[in-house]
């Protein structure tokens, strides 16, 4: 913007002039909050559940400066950065609450919200955050799938940027599709916070990297998780661990990139932003899947640690509302996918971005069908590996009406704005 704004008073001044709202609670810290939340607010605008006058008020650091030099006007929202940015959006939360569009959707908000937020805790710098009751936090990201849905076909954040030289020299395509590769390690404080429940076995994904060399792939180590040396073996570029990684070249890189293998963690809304096909691991949070349509993925099984049995779809679909917002070790074992799941996900998935319509299986349509009984997962686009339903079929308890078995399952292309 051009106006210079030095404090929370100017930036109320500018949005009552405006009747314009402050883009509320985007959490900067974790990557995928900070896309997902802005991805939020621009849905609500292009839905006019918004006014057309927004301005997120952020920190000025890598990340917000990076989409906002990228994307420049073409997004709807007013960058105002400042490292009293924070600061400036609490006071306003606090004080000026109608001047606030929320856009969060993680556990926390700046501001008590009566009825959903149930308690406070401090910050490292001495302020309070407010946490969200449960079933309000689940409603928060159902609303932003709902919007994406509704959305789908009126605007996409997918660009292609160009490419700097030092880039794609370092990464050496040379016309070659790229496949980004992450892992998650497990650690301090990332553990409360990761829709992983333990860290990952790079090991794990040695089949599938063969098989997406094989298919033609330039294989890049995405994120920032230490370089496995087990991937030399397939030439990964390690991105992660380099001069050259950062927030402005892991957009950059995502918008050029082919398919993406994530481990569960924000990471994945790269691969949202840039309507990219992409295959999730290890994700026991499977009451928020992925949103997109071009996503498979396959979840983190839960072990009873007093039976020894595995607990059905339905009982794990409510683990976070039931148990906060990290796994429950002190129950349940946590017992993830295996190499072989990982490579025929893989597979149906770059099957799909070929064929474009791969109507679900039966016990796919199964497992939507015992998922779609919480609001978040009941709106997103992405779908269980058909071979991880199959193989645990006797997880799922709902058994599809026989006036079902005969319908015509939904297809990609059948899914309207």
């Amino acid at each position: 913007m051009s106006e210079k704004l030095f404090s929370a008073l100017s930036i109320v001044e500018l949005l009552e002039a405006q009747d314009g709202k402050l883009v509320g609670n985007v959490s900067c810290e974790a990557v995928g909050h900070l896309l997902a939340e802005l991805n939020n607010h621009i849905c609500k605008q292009v839905l006019g559940e918004a006014p057309g006058f927004a301005i997120y008020l952020g920190p000025d650091n890598e990340r917000t400066n990076a989409i906002k030099d990228l994307y420049g006007p073409t997004l709807p929202i007013n960058f105002v950065l400042s490292e009293m940015g924070e600061e400036m959006e609490r006071a306003i939360s606090l004080f000026r609450p109608d001047l606030v569009e929320d856009a969060g959707i993680s556990s926390y908000k700046f501001a008590p919200v009566e009825g959903r937020t149930v308690g406070q805790r401090p910050t490292d710098d001495g302020h309070m955050l407010y946490v969200v009751e449960p079933a309000s936090m689940a409603q928060d990201t159902a609303d932003l799938y709902r919007r994406k849905r509704e959305t789908r076909q009126l605007f996409s954040l997918a660009r292609r940027f160009e490419m700097p030289p030092e880039l794609e020299n370092f990464i050496a395509a040379h016309g070659r599709k790229i496949a980004l590769i992450s892992h998650k390690t497990i650690g301090g404080k990332d553990f409360v916070g990761s829709g992983a429940a333990k860290s990952f076995d790079p090991r794990n994904y040695l089949p599938t990297l063969k098989h997406l060399k094989d298919e033609g792939f330039q294989l890049v180590h995405f994120g920032r998780e230490p370089y496995p040396e087990i991937y030399r073996a397939f030439d990964v570029i390690d991105y992660a661990n380099s001069p050259l990684a950062s927030f402005r070249n892991d957009l950059i890189l995502a918008s050029h990139a082919g398919f993406g293998l994530f481990g569960s963690s924000g990471i994945s809304w790269f691969a949202e932003w840039m309507d990219m096909p992409f295959v999730m691991v290890n994700m026991w949070t499977i009451d928020s899947p992925p949103f997109s349509d071009k996503a498979v993925y396959l979840p983190t099984l839960a072990r009873d640690l007093t039976s020894g049995d595995l607990v059905n779809f339905e009982k794990q679909l409510w683990f976070r509302q039931e148990h906060g917002v990290f796994f429950p070790h002190s129950v349940y074992e946590a017992t993830d996918c295996s190499a072989e799941d990982i490579l025929t996900a893989t597979r149906e998935c770059l099957e799909m971005e070929r064929v474009g319509n791969v109507a679900l299986t039966e016990n796919q349509r199964r497992y939507q069908e015992t998922v779609s009984a919480h609001p978040t997962s009941k709106q997103a686009l992405s779908r269980i590996s058909a071979a991880f339903a199959d193989k645990h079929a006797d997880l799922m308890t709902i058994e599809l009406a026989s006036d079902d078995q005969d319908a015509v399952p939904m297809t990609r292309a059948a899914v309207s704005a």
